[in-house]
């Protein structure tokens, strides 16, 4: 059972932009999304912890010059920042609470996409190219001190703690070229290249806050 925190809210706002005639249109939107916390910090007596918030925006370009060909560009970046991501309570059937975490533990995380798409219609088939880049990002900055000790005890110094920094830096890129029929014969068929490469950045770190 969660008791306390508050409410989440969304906000946002899109707009359409007719640039050419019926051929080319953009759309742009943004999006707030914030968190409220919903987990106490039993050890350093803070409530309401796990708050946080991010921003979401999108973008879209098509340009349709014939009604057989066409271009559609989408872009999209989205973050995630709390200053204190606790969310885990130490007490399965509440409350929810949690005794284990002395420091702080803020997280980020970002991602973003980039895509592209060309299409052309011809003699009973469809030519269509695809391109698409991902990437995503995480920070988190974690407490195992627990994990080490057991439960912390009041007191328990600050500079004795076991702090974990997690990072995840990862990349992705696909591309395809693909042909197929569009006809209304019994007979369908499809061909086509697809290309994908990833990548991925991984960073783990436990140590103490000495100086």
């Amino acid at each position: 059972e969660a008791n306390g925190g508050g409410n989440a809210l969304t906000s946002g706002a899109a707009v359409n932009l007719p640039l050419y005639k019926d051929q080319l249109a953009a759309r742009v939107a943004y999006v707030r999304r914030n968190y409220p916390g919903t987990t106490t910090d039993a050890y350093n007596g803070l409530p309401e912890q796990g708050y946080g918030g991010g921003n979401q925006i999108r973008a879209i370009v098509l340009w349709q010059p014939i009604e057989d060909f066409r271009i559609k560009l989408t872009h999209l970046t989205q973050d995630f920042n709390s200053n204190n991501e606790l969310n885990l309570s130490s007490f399965p059937d509440g409350p929810r609470e949690n005794v284990n975490t002395i420091l702080p533990t803020p997280a980020s995380y970002n991602f973003r996409l980039d895509n592209a798409e060309a299409a052309y219609s011809f003699s009973g088939m469809k030519l269509t190219a695809l391109w698409s880049s991902l990437q995503k990002n995480s920070v988190l900055n974690g407490d195992d001190t627990a994990g080490f000790i057991g439960t912390p005890p009041q007191g328990y110094p600050d500079t004795a703690a076991v702090s974990l920094y997690s990072a995840n830096y990862s990349k992705a890129l696909s591309e395809e070229l693909r042909l197929q029929s569009t006809g209304d014969g019994p007979f369908k068929w499809i061909a086509g290249l697809y290309l994908f490469n990833q990548s991925n950045h991984f960073f783990l770190l436990g140590d103490t806050p000495l100086d």
